[in-house]
């Protein structure tokens, strides 16, 4: 009897369980429901923004377009300023300078930068384009800035009365001296831009000039000081008559007059320069005859040139031939523009090109549009001066919108979340519910095999 009893409790038990047990079964299909309904409203959620970013990435050509035209038409607006000359000629110039960057491995604005320091330095502006190209040139040679090779060449040009021509054989060889000198081309075109006018005085040329810079550079001279001695050197000389008594005696050491030195380097500067120092090392008492010549202040200097004559022969002889020099600017540039970095400086031009001249087309469209909009905006700032309150009522809208757009950025946030959470609560639920839906199955199983056994039993007990 004690056994029929306990079974009789179990089958009350699970009698018990499959009610609540189909029950959740069904709270586990509409909480299932609802995840899909959610997900259904994020995918729509994200379609939207999905069209809103094509939209953006639609636009972004267009403001890459017009942010290039714009930072190209700032820097062009330097050589407005500098160069007179109608607004055809202008946008020609324009177009030429942007073509420029085909073949030259600086950007726009860099070449714009060149075009505006010649320009300033009084570069006829039929010759700007090319003096441009060629600084550019000179630049990439050199390894120096657009900037800096523009105002030195457009300098040096000034001071020796050069032709384009003339400057750019004189770049020749500077380069050519670089390369077969322990002076760098920058080093000696910074001497050559202090020194050049008072060479030019004392009748040197530009090449000349340029040996003498070479030389003292090559021998552990700064720029700066190798250009003060150099100018010192070449002062004295050139005013020969004019100085004082110590530097006449000093002269008559070396078996020369004030006069016939003057006449000499009328005739032949550079021979006559070489011919004075040569007599300062032949001297037993150079370090006496230098300060009275100089003074201690450039004695130094100049003892170097006077102790290194065959650095400087090398110089003048490297410089006496053009055949010699004569395209070494080309060909040190064709060289550096061959490199990956050059050619991928390259590559950005021709992408930089296309937004620049598609910016253009776009900015006769954008400049009225922000020309009204910005007259626009002053009107409204006028009344808002004149009506207080209608500047309390704007701020109190432009609060009440600021507050809706962070409740509607935390809402985005959110159904994101929710739909991250929904996609793992679904998973899980589907878990559960596959789980319960096989504990139903095992539980039915069970209570249809116990009443069997009641019945069974009952038979039995009748039985007995």
């Amino acid at each position: 009897m004690n056994a029929l009893f306990r079974l009789q409790v179990m089958l009350d038990l699970v009698d018990r369980m499959t009610g609540p047990l189909g029950r959740v079964g069904e709270g586990l299909r509409k909480v299932e429901e609802l995840s899909r309904r959610a997900d259904l409203a994020l995918q729509r959620v994200g379609a939207g923004l999905s069209v809103a970013g094509a939209g953006a990435a639609l636009a972004a050509p267009l403001v890459l377009a017009t942010r290039a035209a714009m930072d190209f038409e700032d820097a062009f607006a330097d050589v407005r300023k500098v160069v007179d000359a109608p607004a055809p000629a202008l946008m020609a110039l324009q177009r030429e300078l942007l073509g420029l960057t085909r073949v030259i491995p600086m950007t726009a604005r860099e070449l714009t930068e060149i075009a505006a320091a010649a320009g300033q330095a009084g570069i006829p502006m039929q010759e700007l384009v090319r003096f441009t190209q060629d600084a550019a040139r000179v630049g990439v040679a050199f390894g120096i800035s657009a900037g800096q090779a523009g105002d030195a060449l457009a300098k040096i040009r000034n001071v020796l009365e050069l032709s384009q021509e003339g400057v750019m054989r004189l770049a020749d060889a500077v380069n050519y001296l670089s390369n077969n000198m322990a002076a760098t081309a920058p080093e000696i075109l910074e001497v050559l831009r202090r020194v050049g006018g008072t060479g030019k005085l004392l009748g040197l040329t530009g090449q000349q000039v340029a040996a003498f810079s070479a030389s003292l550079l090559a021998l552990g001279t700064a720029p700066e000081v190798a250009a003060t001695g150099l100018n010192a050197l070449f002062q004295r000389l050139a005013t020969a008559p004019a100085q004082p008594k110590a530097f006449q005696e000093a002269l008559a050491r070396l078996g020369l007059t004030a006069q016939g030195l003057q006449a000499a380097l009328k005739r032949d500067a550079a021979g006559a320069i070489m011919d004075f120092l040569a007599r300062l090392k032949a001297a037993p008492d150079q370090l006496t005859l230098l300060s009275d010549l100089f003074g201690m202040e450039y004695a130094d200097d100049i003892a170097k040139l006077v102790g290194s004559l065959g650095t400087l022969e090398k110089a003048f002889s490297l410089v006496r031939s053009p055949a010699a020099y004569t395209g070494s600017v080309l060909a040190e540039f064709q060289n550096r523009s061959a490199t990956l970095r050059n050619q991928l400086i390259l590559l950005r031009n021709a992408l930089e090109r296309i937004w620049i001249t598609l910016g253009n087309a776009l900015l006769p469209v954008v400049t009225p549009v922000v020309a009204r909009l910005a007259d626009l905006l002053n009107r409204v700032s006028d009344l808002l001066d004149r009506f207080p309150l209608l500047r309390g009522a704007l701020v109190a809208v432009t609060a009440t919108l600021g507050g809706l757009l962070v409740v509607g950025g935390f809402l985005v946030t959110g159904l994101a979340a929710l739909g991250f959470a929904a996609t793992q609560a679904r998973l899980g639920l589907l878990a559960l519910q596959s789980g319960l839906a096989g504990a139903l199955r095992q539980a039915r199983l069970l209570s249809l095999g116990l009443a069997l056994l009641r019945g069974e039993m009952a038979r039995l007990g009748a039985v007995g």
